[in-house]
């Protein structure tokens, strides 16, 4: 159950602390409004529980935590966060306002478009969100709602298949006036380093542990910087970026490379049984399969300590062991789980990620 509020209720408790129409810059007021428990309450910013996970995967020694980002309530993945403070940005920079309500735009994958969803539910919005052409119907139709409209980009062979939404979408504000003049974008892949950078900082603080490795797969790098990087700024920890033995992107690169290695006894037999979707080289989706993102900077490139590469065996038997622990996962946490079970069983602490549930789209269909 979502529990309403209003683009109003936000900006008049922005206005009763000084940050609506305040002269200080933008940046300023956002970062006092993050920090503030009021504004963290109404917009649900709670901080995810970071536990250890241990008891939950095959160690015969060292430690596994992992910052849960399927526990946060209402939308059980990791984009709850970019989504919602970028929504609280956009109101503090007048864009999103209960008086002039414009339909809001973005592009993205599943895991986005359920978190914008569900703020399009919080705060009675109407959105348009771009995806790739090549998702399944069953996922356009579970996500799509009357407020919640999805568009799929057409086919454009001259980008990798990961910029095809987005450069679609870019397009329609560059050449359509009529729809710059109706629609408001969030740009996320632009904006989100400037708004998940206070919550970097609070889970970097909120640790009571001293982690060796910190392991997350790239995504299009959001866990590096807003995670890994200022946990490893305080902790000295080594960054393991986890990669897909198929999408050899980081890997052709100058960085230590490593295995997975995941208990024999574990391995399963068949790696089957999941869906393969045709225009993936492997079962993970999300991850970019074709090219770097662009957006990333040379200087976070330079922050990773070590690639470690996964197969699908070893993804599969870890998210097999798990689910029969209880905790079901699926996608790039079933990598990350089987690179920090590796890593743990050399005697080391761990850190990780958790980025969502298993989810019904996953499993084969008889």
């Amino acid at each position: 159950m979502v529990e309403k509020e209003s683009v109003w209720d936000i900006e008049k408790l922005l206005d009763n602390k000084w940050l609506l129409h305040s002269k200080e810059p933008l940046i300023t007021r956002y970062t006092t409004a993050v920090y503030d428990q009021e504004i963290i309450d109404a917009m649900e910013f709670a901080l995810p529980p970071i536990e250890d996970i241990s008891d939950k995967l095959p160690l015969s020694q060292g430690k596994v935590y992992a910052l849960r980002m399927d526990l946060n309530p209402g939308v059980d993945n990791h984009k709850k966060h970019v989504v919602g403070w970028l929504i609280l940005r956009n109101i503090l920079d007048g864009f999103i306002t209960e008086q002039h309500k414009k339909t809001l735009t973005d592009g993205g994958n599943f895991n986005s478009a359920k978190a914008l969803r569900y703020y399009t539910e919080k705060f009675d919005l109407q959105w348009l969100y771009i995806m790739s052409r090549l998702f399944p119907d069953d996922i356009i139709n579970f996500l799509k709602t009357d407020q919640f409209n999805i568009e799929r980009a057409p086919k454009d062979l001259s980008v990798e298949i990961e910029r095809e939404f987005y450069g679609y979408l870019y397009a329609k504000f560059q050449k359509d006036s009529s729809f710059r003049n109706s629609h408001i974008p969030l740009w996320h892949a632009r904006h989100w380093w400037e708004v998940m950078k206070p919550f970097g900082e609070q889970i970097a603080n909120a640790l009571n542990f001293t982690p060796d490795y910190l392991v997350s797969g790239l995504w299009a790098w959001t866990s590096l910087e807003w995670v890994q990087m200022p946990i490893k700024a305080t902790t000295n920890a080594q960054i393991v970026i986890a990669e897909n033995i198929e999408s050899p992107l980081f890997a052709k690169m100058k960085y230590t490379l490593d295995k997975a290695d995941i208990p024999h006894e574990i391995k399963i037999t068949d790696n089957r049984i999941f869906n393969k979707i045709e225009w993936v080289p492997h079962l993970v989706i999300g991850p970019h399969y074709d090219a770097i993102n662009p957006l990333l900077s040379q200087t976070s490139q330079n922050q990773i300590d070590i690639i470690m590469q996964y197969d699908e065996n070893n993804r599969q038997s870890i998210s097999k062991y798990v689910r029969d622990k209880d905790m079901p996962v699926w996608n790039s946490t079933a990598a990350n789980l089987a690179c920090a079970t590796t890593l743990a069983n050399r005697w080391n602490i761990v850190m990780t990620i958790i980025y969502e549930p298993r989810r019904f789209f996953y499993e084969k269909k008889e």
